[in-house]
């Protein structure tokens, strides 16, 4: 369950597509 709690949290730098969950 550690990847559902992370939609808020990249709101605060950059919205580009990074990470595993690119534009979520």
């Amino acid at each position: 369950m550690g990847k559902r709690g992370r939609k808020k949290r990249g709101r605060k730098k950059n919205a580009a597509n990074h990470g595993k969950r690119p534009n979520a």
